[in-house]
This record gives structure tokens, sequence and C-alpha cells, in this order.
């Protein structure tokens, strides 16, 4: 890594978030500094998906507005933070670059929905865009490719991971980009990583911990697979994966 990049980012990261008491003024922050700038010609149409108890609101982005084979997007923010706007210049510049159709899903955030409020709306949303794919995208719902970073890399699997063992239907492939697939990132931790890197990389992680400690709804949950998909046993049956 360039040296000036690496000193800024140690530079940065002294200045340590504490996420668990200033996780809505992160939130503000991400919408301030990455706001959506339409450098990318993208048509975006929404939808919205009444299930029992919430409404899950969908927004599709076409680089050309043609039909197209689809992707399901779930956002990165460590479970607590990104939304749709943040992450539009992504799914537009997503779009452009695989020349498919990405579908984002506004999936509920924690602390106000914990585990596993996420993960069931994701799983949800996915099987209800694959069942109705045709209709509302003219696209094969055999085609279908999940794809996240960080946070939504590890709801990714999770949906995946949810139907096989419900019986659902899977997509065709998915993308993980450096999913968040483990729990513990205390000094306990078994991956050395997050020791060495933990200080001076921007996300640190003292806000890894806070991370997880807002997204659990107890102590149980970090031996959830669901939760935490290392804790699986099983990897079989999955669909095709990029890692």
């Amino acid at each position: 890594m360039n040296r000036i990049i690496r000193s800024a980012l140690a530079a940065l990261s002294r200045q340590d978030v504490d996420l668990k008491n200033n996780y809505e003024q992160a939130r503000q922050f991400q919408k301030v500094t990455r706001p959506y700038v339409k450098s990318v010609v993208c048509n975006m149409m929404e939808r919205v998906l009444h299930l029992e108890g919430r409404d899950i609101l969908l927004r599709a982005f076409s680089h050309n507005g043609k039909v197209a084979p689809i992707m399901i997007f779930f956002h990165g923010g460590g479970f607590v933070t990104g939304d749709f706007d943040s992450y539009s210049n992504v799914c537009a510049n997503l779009s452009k670059a695989t020349g498919r159709k990405i579908i984002s899903v506004d999936y509920r955030l924690a602390p106000e929905h914990k585990f596993p409020a996420g993960p069931e709306d994701c799983y949800a949303a996915a099987q209800e865009i694959m069942a109705h794919c045709g209709d509302w995208y003219q696209a094969d719902p055999d085609d279908v490719i999940l794809i996240g970073d960080s946070a939504g890399a590890t709801l990714s699997c999770v949906v995946s991971m949810m139907a096989r063992d419900r019986g659902g239907k899977l997509p065709a492939k998915q993308i993980l980009v450096y999913p968040a697939a483990w729990c513990d990132f205390t000094d306990g931790t078994p991956y050395r990583s997050v020791i060495e890197n933990g200080s001076e990389y921007l996300l640190t992680q003292k806000q890894l911990i806070d991370y997880m400690e807002l997204y659990a709804s107890g102590p149980e949950d970090y031996e959830n697979p669901y939760f935490a998909p290392l804790r699986h046993t099983d990897f079989t049956g999955l669909p095709e994966t990029l890692l």
C-alpha cells in the first residue's frame, strides 16, 4: 500500500467512532459523503413488497432500460448503516459493468431491528423476486445472482443457506465481496488478522465489535450460522460462489 495512503488511513483510524452511541450520526455521515451522482446513465424503478408486518422497498437499476438478467444486491454497512442512496452509485455502475438489471433491497437495519430481521427481510425479498421476476422484470428466475459487499455479502450467503435449509428457491450464483462471515472480533478471535489489522485501516476492531453488538439480539446469536455463516458446518448444496 502507498505509504501516504497508509498514513492517512492510520490518522483517520485514531478518531475511533463510538458506534454504539453514535450510529445515527454514522448513517448521516454516509448520506453526506456518498451522495447519488448520476454520472452513469441509468434507469431506476421502485417497487414495494408488502409482507406480513412490514414493507420492503426494492429499487431496480437498468443501464440501458432493456430486458436483462438480474442481480439482487444487498448493501454493506455492518447491518447498521448503508441505504439505497449511499449505494446508488455502486448499483448504477454495476449495471453498466455487467449488463444486468440490479435489484437493491432496502432491508431493515439494527439496532432498531436486530437479528434476525435483516436476514429474514433479504430472504423474503429474494424469494419474492425470483418467484415474480418474469412478470416484474421479464427476467429468467433460473439466472438470478445474489451479490453484496461486507455485511451485504454475509446476507447474500445467509439467504442462500436459508433457501437450501428451508426448501426455497436457490439463486444460480452468488458473489460475496469481503463478507463478514465471523462474529467474534474481540482479542479472543481465532483470526489473528483482526488484531494485526484492527487499528490503522479505517474500519477498526472496536467498530467491528460495536457493529456486532448492535446487530445481535442476545449472546445466543453468536452461535447461530445465520448470524455468522462460518458457524455452519455444512456448505454443500449452495450456489456457485465467487468470493
